[in-house]
């Protein structure tokens, strides 16, 4: 979010020339790190008018040496909602340093003028270092059904593990899948856990029937390596998106807490972290039955059943959609969602405690925001509905 354009636009460009020329000292640096950070709309709207007015400055530029400064910076593990620019020399020094300048504005508002000044200035440094970034891989693992451990993000695409004639497999796309040899049967109900921990990017897999499962930040589901018996169970921890194979013969059961879910074929999404006092199951296609105790529910699509720890069960026919599976679209979705509630999601995404201060009252959020920004972005929302914070380490504290 930006400040009104209140920045004189002279300063912005004359700092821009300034700092691709290596003019600025220590105390411009700074300014020039608070300026795009609080004006960015203005930083912007600068340099779209030195490009369209070709603005001529005496700078001598290697386009090979700034072509591997630039990937660098690409690669740079707290850059947020960078815009997609095909990197290509040029033979026009001038028309690259457009690109250029324009790249290291943008990316991240600031991450690449880290990375330019990080060694020559301690204080931008320690700036930076107090930040918490988005999670930018994922760090799953796979408990298999010896004890072993297999983590996902240290392994080349291909086979990753045999377990009798089951092969777990990492694809291209990130997504883990089981195949099993042709012809061959498997008796023995052996269970793999994948785990997809706090601070982590969501992981996407495919049972062996053929079943697709997508894992939030801090889930935890066990499943069998085939499903041999009359029924497809599964167990969930945590909150997970499944899209289930058709079978009528073999039902699909998901249990998780209190709740257990029974399914032919169909869509739908579960939440039901430990340390929520209720779980949620929000139907998108098909038909599911929900259970807890003695108690069901039949949904129909987009209706949500929501289990509560005292055994109650029940039934909302105007869940806001979007809301619920904005995880799996990388996105923070509230919609007058109190400030605890916001803070755990916070916490679960960002692998962080959050202590929220005596006094701090407990205000209701509606808005949406991508979850590949760093802390201090998210708060720089949340601060114009009057939410401060501090970061000490891995600890958030909100303050008034």
């Amino acid at each position: 979010m930006s400040n009104e354009n209140t920045m004189d636009k002279k300063i912005v460009q004359q700092l821009i020339e300034d700092f691709l020329q290596k003019k600025l000292s220590e105390q411009q640096q700074l300014q020039f790190l608070q300026i795009i950070q609080d004006y960015e709309d203005v930083v912007l709207e600068v340099l779209n008018t030195m490009q369209l007015e070709q603005a001529p400055i005496a700078v001598d530029i290697d386009t090979e040496k700034m072509l591997n400064s630039l990937q660098k910076v690409l690669a740079v593990d707290h850059i947020v909602d960078a815009p997609v620019i095909e990197l290509k020399k040029t033979a026009t020094n001038k028309k690259w340093w457009w690109v250029a300048a324009s790249i290291i504005i943008l990316i991240g508002l600031f991450a690449g003028i880290y990375q330019y000044i990080q060694n020559a200035n301690p204080k931008v440094t320690e700036l930076v270092k107090k930040d918490i970034v988005a999670p930018t891989s994922n760090r799953a693992m796979v408990t298999l059904a010896d004890g072993s451990t297999v983590y996902l993000d240290s392994l080349k695409d291909g086979a990753v593990a045999q377990q009798g004639n089951i092969t777990l497999v990492k694809l291209a796309n990130g997504q883990i899948a089981y195949q099993t040899a042709d012809g061959q049967l498997i008796k023995e109900m052996m269970y793999n856990t994948l785990s997809n921990p706090r601070g982590s990017k969501v992981i996407d897999m495919k049972l062996s029937d053929g079943t697709r499962v997508w894992l939030n930040a801090g889930s935890v589901i066990k499943y069998p390596l085939a499903f041999v018996n009359k029924e497809r169970s599964v167990e969930l921890e945590g909150e997970g998106y499944f899209e289930v194979a058709k079978n009528k013969e073999k039902p699909f059961f998901v249990k998780a807490k209190q709740v257990k879910v029974k399914v032919l074929g169909t869509h739908f999404n579960m939440s039901a972290y430990s340390d929520d006092p209720s779980s949620k199951v929000t139907l998108i296609e098909g038909v599911v039955n929900v259970e807890t105790g003695n108690k069901g529910i039949v949904l129909a699509p987009m209706q949500q059943a929501k289990a509560s720890e005292d055994g109650s069960l029940s039934l909302n026919k105007n869940v806001n959609i979007d809301e619920v599976m904005a995880w799996k679209q990388d996105q923070f979705y509230f919609e007058d969602t109190n400030l605890k509630e916001v803070m755990k999601q916070l916490e679960r995404w960002y692998d962080v405690s959050i202590e929220i201060e005596k006094g701090v009252s407990d205000k209701k959020f509606t808005g949406k925001m991508y979850r590949n920004i760093n802390v201090s972005e998210v708060f720089k929302i949340l601060k114009g509905l009057d939410v401060n914070y501090k970061i000490e380490g891995k600890k958030i504290i909100v303050t008034k």
